[in-house]
């Protein structure tokens, strides 16, 4: 039997990978203005060459011995030294509860016996990039800069829009800058190569178009990308699509917009984006909300690659029946997480969530604010994740009755809460005229 072989270097990980980021980018920015790399030549004496033998049926031949193989390199047959099956280099196993072996330095070797070793010699910038893979939200800090200290939940939504969960909901608060995170995201996964299709979903192809400039802006200016990951600008950008020079997509799309042209190559949207694609003008009527829920459940899902895909959705509270809510049942395949402004601690005290950005002062401030001006309700949806129930409504179904009325003369009163805007799509003006009688209230028209 002749083999062909490769000489490969052997190398092996280290568990403990010191980090300093400043130290580490600055090492990093200095390297590449060095002269070029220098090489090293190793004088190799025993060579370690892998050999796997199948039969025609592809099972594993597993008898041999060593006067089965001869070796050659250019045309020279060379001697076989050492001769040992698989079965001789096999890692210990664990036994009566022992943990399992795991080789940290050259003290640990002797514990693994004659198991192969494998090492990898990492520099400056690839520890620096193992180091952010493993850990997200140092990602974030060291890659972007963040003016406020990473609250606890700002850490919670970027382990999801890491995590390897098919589909998540994050339903935030009116300010969290949960966008501004989703945008991050997009970033890491990219350079990281997380990712062949990112598809962000928007309200509109303006409001989508906008999450994709700010994720273009990091290729195109942050300094900290460039020295880790090098120059990713690849094919000429446009303002709904970026190609990188790893290959790797990302397209805005504006919600209802035809889904042609999402599909890359052979390759579908395997991570989607879906950023406040409602909005208070399309919930307004059952028909608008059924319009968006619609393109979202038979269009955009359909349109990913469903074996691979992930689906990060970040939303307010739009009101009973938005998507949020929707979500929220259990066989719906989506894991929901909600996060109002401020929240009730176990003494029953009333605890901010970003108390740096948004302290209790200004929650009381803007509480009082809506609340006098009648918009409890949208406090409620737009800052506490809260949907006003019927039960919460003034007026209840069991409160009104239709009965014939003589109407004679009584004070009559009327309302009229005009249209803002005058296109297809744009609500009704709507009025009521009603009576006082006795104490019952009256409505002969609305």
């Amino acid at each position: 039997m002749s083999l062909g072989f490769r000489r490969r270097v052997v190398r092996k990980l280290s568990a403990g990978t010191a980090f300093l980021t400043a130290i580490i980018l600055s090492a990093a920015s200095a390297r590449a203005q060095q002269a070029p790399v220098p090489s090293i030549k190793v004088n190799v004496r025993l060579v370690t060459l892998d050999v796997v033998v199948t039969d025609k049926k592809g099972n594993l031949v597993t008898n041999l011995t060593r006067d089965d193989f001869h070796v050659y390199e250019d045309a020279q047959p060379q001697t076989i030294r050492t001769f040992e099956p698989p079965s001789a280099h096999l890692m210990p196993q664990p036994s009566d509860g022992k943990p399992r072996v795991v080789v940290t330095s050259a003290a640990d070797l002797p514990k693994i016996g004659n198991a192969p070793v494998t090492i990898l010699v990492l520099d400056e910038r690839e520890a620096t990039i193992v180091t952010l893979a493993k850990n997200r939200r140092l990602a974030h800090q060291v890659l972007f800069d963040h003016r406020y200290q990473t609250p606890d939940f700002h850490g919670e939504i970027i382990d999801h829009l890491h995590s390897d969960n098919p589909a998540i909901v994050d339903e935030a608060f009116r300010g969290a800058a949960k966008s501004t995170l989703a945008e991050e995201a997009i970033v890491i996964r990219a350079c990281l190569r997380e990712f062949r299709h990112c598809l962000i979903a928007g309200a509109s192809s303006d409001k989508a178009g906008e999450r994709l400039h700010a994720v273009r802006r990091h290729f195109e200016q942050n300094d900290r990308i460039k020295e880790l990951f090098g120059d990713l600008r690849g094919k000429p950008w446009g303002d709904e699509r970026i190609e990188l020079a790893t290959g790797i997509t990302i397209q805005a799309l504006g919600r209802g917009q035809a889904l042609r042209g999402t599909k890359t190559a052979d390759t579908r949207p395997d991570f989607i984006l879906v950023d406040d694609i409602e909005d208070k003008a399309s919930m307004a009527t059952p028909e608008g909300r059924e319009k968006i829920q619609s393109w979202f459940f038979t269009d955009l899902l359909p349109a990913g690659d469903e074996p691979t895909m992930r689906v990060r959705m970040l939303c307010n509270n739009m009101g009973p029946g938005c998507l949020a809510e929707r979500l929220t049942h259990p066989d719906s395949g989506f894991d929901v997480h909600v996060y109002p402004w401020v929240f009730r601690d176990a003494a029953g005290v009333d605890r901010a969530i970003w108390h740096e950005r948004y302290p209790m002062e200004t929650i009381e401030k803007k509480r009082r604010q809506l609340f006098s001006l009648g918009r409890a309700a949208d406090y409620k949806m737009e800052y506490l994740c809260l949907s006003e129930t019927p039960e919460e409504k003034p007026f209840k179904r069991e409160m009104l009755r239709v009965e014939p009325t003589v109407r004679t003369w009584q004070a009559v009163y009327a309302a009229f809460d005009p249209a803002r805007t005058v296109h297809a799509g744009s609500a009704q003006t709507g009025h009521a005229c009603w009576s006082w009688i006795g104490n019952r209230l009256v409505f002969w028209e609305a």
